[in-house]
Order: C-alpha cells, then structure tokens, then sequence
C-alpha cells in the first residue's frame, strides 16, 4: 500500500478534522515522493500526529461556524418542519455542516480565516519537511546506528514510529521513538545533542571514584543539528538493595545538576531503569540566566 492509503483519516473520530483533509492529503502525496519504498517505514504515527496539529489548528474556527450553523439550521419555519419530519442529531448536523463547506463555503471559509489557511499551510508544509529530512537522515545513519546500538547487527524494519513526543524545534521537528523487527528501539531527537556528550564525561569522571557505585549514561550518537539515543524501558526494582543503589544515583544526578546550575529536571526528564535512573533531556544543564 502506499502511504496515502494506509493513512486514510477515520472521520468519525476527528469530525473537525474533515475540513483540513485537503491539506492532509496534499502532504501524504508530497511525502510519498521520499520513499523508496512502499514499506519502508509505517506512517501510521507520522498521520495521527498530522492530523492531531491539523485539527488543533481548526479546532476554534469550525466550533464557531458549527455554532453559527446549528443556529440558523434550527430556527424559523422551515426548522420546525425538519423536526417535525426528520429529527437530526449533533451528528447529522455536522455531516450537514462539512458538506456545506465542501460544496458551497470552500473559498469563503478559507478567505474570512485567512490567518488559519496560513498556519495550515505552514503545518503541512513543516511537516512534509521534518519527515522527509527524517528519512534522509535515517537512511544516511543506518549503518552507523546497527554498529553503535546493535552491536553490528541488523535493526531489521521499522515496525512502529511515534512523532510528536516533544516540544516542536525549528520548523515543526519533534523528538520520535522508533521500534525495529530485532526489538530494538531509539529515540531521534531532532536537537543538538552535545549537553548529552557534556554529561557523559562528567559520569565517566564521577565514575573514576571507586568508592561511588557508578553512574550510567544513556548511549548517542550526536550529528550536530540533530542525533540518536538508545531508548531506555521503564523498569522498576527488584530488591530492596537495588531501591537504595537507585536513590543513591539519584542523589549523584541531583548533586551534578546542582553543581551545573541546571534546572527543568522534573519527572518527565527522568528515566528510572531498575536499580539506574537516566537523565534523558539535558538541554537545560547549564544554566545561562543565573549570575
């Protein structure tokens, strides 16, 4: 299947999102011209993520026209007679509604919201961007990424992507976890990733005292304006002794944040993986506002 048919949008769910599919579809074309291959990554997360930033777009403007339609289709004589003879719900309404956008409204609509038609464009347009730069990414790093994060071995397909699992950086690129047929996972963050470098050789020089019990780091590879991190699973403790080893690292992370004048390593920045916590966001390690 080609992408634009395995992400056909359930109309059902996202009723507001009817109104922007011209511009979802647009984009599923344009994206489809960065494939080599049909199958060579799902873009089922990819489309839901689209689809969550086109609706919220137009989320404000369709619940005002809905409102002003509903009015006007339920008031006067001819309402009445409606009621009467074919009682709609909510439901019907907005089918009525959608339609009437399609075959009557489409130019006005998009005139009178002409800053809305800008931000859906400029979404659709950051998107197409960000995923087909992904893939080129992701193809040029391969071999790089089985050799650091798979010993050598193949990651085999993708077999799930999820985007949209961050903060947007320049022009709409957001962090994404990706799952292979090996089992493997990693994280793309589209961000420079040298406070992760900075943060590993403070552990390493943390490490060197014997007396600690050791730190780990979460594995990179950092390309400058964008890297890789191996992901790490949620996992909790198995003994008593691994609960007090955890709090004791925890109490190391704290002590090296501190020192660093970080600040914004809060709960979702925190990675707890058995007896090892794992800083995994660590942008704000220095702090530049503080005298």
């Amino acid at each position: 299947l080609q992408p634009a048919e395995v992400c056909r949008p359930d109309h059902d769910k996202l009723a507001v999102f009817q109104i922007a599919y011209p511009f979802y579809w647009h984009a599923l074309h344009q994206v489809n011209d960065c494939y080599d291959r049909p199958d060579e990554i799902p873009l089922e997360g990819a489309c839901n993520y689209l689809k969550s930033l086109l609706t919220n777009c137009l989320a404000n403007a369709a619940a005002l026209e809905f409102s002003i339609f509903k009015t006007g289709y339920e008031t006067g004589l001819g309402a009445l007679l409606r009621k009467a003879t074919n009682p709609e719900d909510n439901k019907t309404l907005y089918r009525s509604f959608i339609k009437e956008i399609y075959t009557t409204r489409w130019d006005s609509f998009f005139s009178e919201y002409a800053v809305l038609t800008r931000q859906l464009c400029e979404v659709t347009q950051n998107w197409v961007a960000s995923m087909c730069l992904f893939m080129e990414r992701y193809r040029a790093d391969l071999p790089v990424l089985e050799q650091l994060f798979s010993n050598g071995k193949p990651l085999g397909n993708i077999t799930k992507i999820s985007f949209g699992l961050s903060d947007r950086h320049n022009g709409g690129k957001t962090t994404a976890i990706l799952t292979f047929a090996s089992g493997g996972k990693l994280v793309y963050k589209p961000k420079p990733l040298d406070t992760e470098r900075v943060l590993e050789a403070i552990v390493d020089w943390v490490n060197l005292e014997k007396e600690l019990i050791g730190l780990k780091i979460v594995p990179v590879l950092d390309k400058g304006n964008y890297g890789w991190q191996q992901f790490i699973e949620n996992k909790g403790c198995r003994t008593e002794n691994e609960v007090r080893q955890f709090y004791v690292r925890a109490g190391y992370l704290m002590a090296i944040v501190y020192v660093m004048e970080g600040y914004d390593f809060h709960y979702e920045n925190l990675i707890a993986d058995g007896a090892f916590p794992y800083l995994i966001d660590t942008e704000t390690i220095f702090n530049p506002y503080k005298e």
